[in-house]
């Protein structure tokens, strides 16, 4: 069975295990085929990926020789870890073969029952197990981000700040990625580290004086020793289709209009790492001015104001002291990228920006007695408009765009039905009525010898005759 729970403080030693990595290489380089172990060449499976696997055995247990020789000196813990490194190193190389998931368990059998042959003092006993895929992807993550940092103490001078910065960048971001999105606590936890870790080693290496950035504060918070809680509460509903039911009539925001403050949210409030100070400015100033955009787009909704007090609460006022700088660096004619793209925008905001330049709490007062002043609009009409606004929603909320069409049809034909108002639509033509008995003159029986009316000539060629019902 799979490991379900990991740890990462192994990593801590990762210079050692890329020297123990570099020895294997070495050795694999001059070491004839006869030489290797050969109880690995009993590994029997169906699989077309059999050579792979006795190429990973023997890798394996030259690399456990290798590390069981350099750690006999250090501590017990400091021999945990390099355990948990050769777990996490079979698992991985096990993990890129094709049908890793068919195989796995096959070949973990083979090296426990044949362990006698390599580990005859069971050092590795129930240390070597199956690791769950999104684990070892994972330590993955964090290996190559190590492993691109540590490399630059070791490269030569051909080495590239761009190429360096780049690529550490793309790792680093991954690793963030991950922890935000994953919610594994014990990996945020490994970032924190590695944070450490950088820290460490780029005031004591003379290469990082130009090559290594400054890296964004990371920030976050946990429900338990498990998971990560969530920051981000008002502010991922606005961004993911599927929270519409729970907008109160706020829009979702657009990936091109608002993408730098989506991606903001979408990783619970934290920056992602840039090439520079200049670059990370530039994000900064278009979060900002996305954040304005959308409270303009919603400035009618009083539900909007629970966005504002999260975002000021657990991002701005973290970042206020920056904010600060970059409005006095932006107040003279600074040709910096991140200033022109705040005087596109500070002439349309000039109020937003004085008041949030003044304190964050200054401006969150300021939005609180606007919304207080502000008559809600909570009807069902009101409702159904802000649905109808919302063209991206509008798929998803058919059937209740329908069932409020339809209700409006039923009261319009019940008024028209049912009350007096009836009378402005329709004209009735009047009847003429008829009588029981008919107010003309009598005529008498045309038999009685009257000569007089005999031939007496009726209006209209008609006759009335008079009924009386018995």
């Amino acid at each position: 069975m799979a490991q379900t729970q990991v740890d990462y403080d192994f990593f801590s030693e990762m210079e050692d295990y890329l020297v123990i990595e570099d020895q294997l290489d070495m050795e694999k380089a001059k070491e004839k085929e006869e030489h290797r172990p050969g109880f690995c060449n009993g590994l029997k499976h169906e699989s077309k990926s059999i050579t792979q696997m006795i190429s990973i055995c023997k890798d394996f247990v030259k690399l456990f020789n290798i590390a069981k020789a350099q750690y006999k000196s250090k501590l017990p813990s400091e021999q945990i870890k390099y355990h948990k490194f050769l777990n996490y190193w079979i698992n991985y190389n096990l993990s890129v073969i094709s049908d890793f998931n068919e195989i796995k368990s096959a070949f973990f059998k083979h090296m426990k029952s044949n362990s006698e042959s390599f580990d005859p003092e069971y050092e590795l006993k129930d240390k070597i197990k199956e690791i769950d895929i999104k684990y070892i992807n994972n330590m993955n993550k964090l290996y190559d981000l190590y492993k691109h940092y540590l490399d630059l103490k070791t490269s030569g001078e051909e080495y590239q700040k761009d190429t360096f910065i780049t690529g550490f960048k793309e790792k680093y971001n991954k690793v963030l990625e991950q922890c935000i999105i994953g919610g594994e606590y014990k990996f945020c936890k490994a970032l924190e580290k590695f944070r450490e870790f950088y820290e460490n080693i780029k005031s004591s290496t003379t290469k990082c004086y130009n090559m290594c950035p400054t890296l964004p504060e990371l920030g976050i918070s946990y429900i338990a020793c498990v998971e990560l809680s969530q920051m981000a509460k008002i502010g991922i509903r606005l961004i993911r289709k599927f929270y519409t039911s729970s907008l109160n009539g706020l829009s979702i925001m657009k990936s091109g209009q608002h993408s730098n403050l989506i991606n903001l949210i979408s990783l619970q409030y934290n920056l992602r790492m840039e090439e520079d100070d200049d670059e990370k400015y530039f994000v900064m100033m278009n979060i900002l001015h996305e954040f304005f955009q959308y409270c303009k787009e919603n400035i009618r909704n009083s539900h909007l104001l629970s966005f504002i007090e999260e975002y000021i609460d657990v991002y701005y006022k973290e970042k206020k002291g920056v904010y600060a700088q970059i409005f006095a660096d932006c107040a003279n004619t600074n040709s910096k990228p991140y200033c022109e793209q705040y005087r596109k925008f500070s002439h349309e905001f000039k109020e937003d920006i004085t008041l949030i330049n003044k304190g964050p709490e200054i401006y969150i007062n300021d939005k609180k007695g606007y919304f207080k002043n502000l008559a809600p609009d909570d009807s069902w009409i009101g409702k159904a408009r802000a649905i109808f606004q919302d063209s991206e929603a509008m798929p998803k909320n058919s059937p209740t765009i329908m069932s409020t069409l339809v209700s409006i049809i039923l009261v319009v034909f019940f008024l028209y039905k049912l009350t007096p108002l009836s009378s402005i639509f329709r004209k009735e033509k009047k009847k003429k009525k008829i009588p029981f008995f008919y107010p003309e003159k009598r005529i008498q029986d045309i038999n009685d010898g009257n000569t007089k009316n005999m031939n007496a000539r009726h209006k209209r060629g008609k006759i009335c005759f008079a009924y009386q019902p018995t």
